[in-house]
């Protein structure tokens, strides 16, 4: 009997030292190690709360959001009074997009530990991503209120008084947050974006230029600093600043990998074929298709692949073949998205192509209303709202009951 129960013993690990191992290796960044330790813990009691709940971590921590939420929802069983397990469950859910089953853990966490500055936080950023900007606004304020250097919540908070359109508000977080980090890369970019917001493009360049100092390949400080340099008019400066939109995050996955190459200008176009394409909205669209005579008077043959709602008012254009987005396309020898076409050309103020009007709706629309609009009255169009989808549609858009008023008093006849 006594020697079955030392052969039993000795087989049994030593559970508080392989935790402590296990914590040890986590603290000194070995994870492999870390989750081997807590695997054999689990092993052998799975019910481990530490072991549960550290292995989820590590899992969080690697991005694999799937297997961290086992593992906490375990440890969130295990001990329904940690806090840290029900927030960490939240970050794992919030990585899977599951957003509002992530609101509710990090709810469930407050309840534990209501003044917890890094769950209110990460609620804060939830709410964000569903635009719920007021629940946003009120979770980083009350972080802020706990921890009033907490950096993520200073910075988030600008980002959030910006989507409520207040950017002198989200000067003074940017400005908490900088005190905290000086001269971090994207602080100093967000406060520059604020400020050209506030038409202060000069002073806003002086903060794109401090981040570039710091980090000289920050996509997103290059491509701030164009709007800047375009605000201002330096149109050599912006034009070659703005290539870096493909670096960023907004547009990076909007670049068209062509096997034929990219032309910006570099070489003669005559008895070539050009691929322009439309790459952002309606509105660019209409505006650099200006540029598209100028390349056909070169010599070239120019293709352009526009959204298909533009078909036909972009189709009365002379010695220009249109495409619509997403229609097999012409054979062609080079290519060029349209807003990289200032470049292309070298424009500066006094170049801009000026040939008014470069478009003309096409005769048939024209007949299709002379006769349904009313006669003998002046003839305006109104445009009040852009893509909804837009993530700045709030501060583009315009209610259309705004302009009743305008409406009452025109000397014309409204349809």
């Amino acid at each position: 009997m006594s020697h079955q129960w030392n052969s039993a013993s000795a087989r049994a690990p030593n559970l508080p030292r392989l935790q402590r191992q296990a914590i040890n290796s986590f603290e000194q960044g070995q994870l492999d190690k870390a989750e081997r330790l807590c695997s054999a813990i689990l092993e052998h009691r799975g019910d481990d709360f530490d072991a549960l709940h550290l292995l989820g971590f590590i899992h969080l921590q690697r991005g694999r959001f799937v297997e961290a939420i086992g593992f906490l929802t375990k440890a969130v069983k295990v001990d329904a009074g940690s806090a840290d397990a029900m927030s960490n469950l939240g970050l794992a859910l919030h990585g899977t997009g599951r957003l509002e089953d992530a609101i509710v853990q990090y709810r469930n966490a407050l309840a534990l530990a209501p003044r917890h500055p890094e769950i209110l936080y990460n609620l804060g950023n939830a709410h964000l991503e569903l635009d719920r900007i007021d629940e946003a606004l009120a979770s980083y304020d009350e972080a802020l209120a706990h921890n009033p250097s907490h950096v993520g919540a200073c910075v988030n908070r600008g980002n959030t008084l910006l989507r409520f359109n207040r950017p002198a508000d989200a000067l003074s977080s940017y400005d908490q947050a900088l005190a905290a980090m000086p001269g971090h890369p994207q602080i100093l970019t967000n406060r520059g974006h604020a400020l050209r917001r506030l038409n202060r493009p000069q002073e806003a360049l002086a903060d794109f230029e401090s981040a570039l100092k710091k980090s000289p390949e920050f996509p997103e400080a290059h491509f701030e600093a164009a709007l800047a340099h375009l605000t201002l008019g330096d149109f050599r400066a912006g034009c070659k600043a703005y290539e870096w939109r493909w670096k960023t995050g907004a547009f990076a996955n909007q670049w068209r990998s062509f096997r034929q190459p990219l032309w910006l200008g570099n070489m003669p176009l005559s008895g070539k074929t050009i691929l322009l394409h439309a790459e952002q909205g309606f509105g660019d669209t209409l505006q650099f298709i200006r540029y598209a005579p100028l390349l056909a008077s070169s010599g070239a043959h120019v293709i352009c692949e526009v959204q298909p709602e533009l078909v036909s008012l972009l189709s009365q254009l002379d010695g220009i073949e249109i495409v619509a987005k997403g229609c097999e396309l012409p054979r062609f020898d080079l290519h060029c998205p349209f807003l990289s076409l200032p470049l292309a050309f070298g424009t500066e103020l006094a170049t801009i192509p000026a040939k008014i009007p470069y478009l003309a709706a096409p005769v048939a629309r024209v007949a299709h209303w002379r006769d349904r609009l009313p006669s003998g009255h002046q003839r305006a169009g109104f445009v009040w709202s852009g893509s909804p989808s837009h993530k700045n549609d709030a501060n583009r858009s315009i209610p259309l009951v705004r302009f009743d008023r305008l409406f009452e008093n025109l000397p014309f006849a409204c349809v």
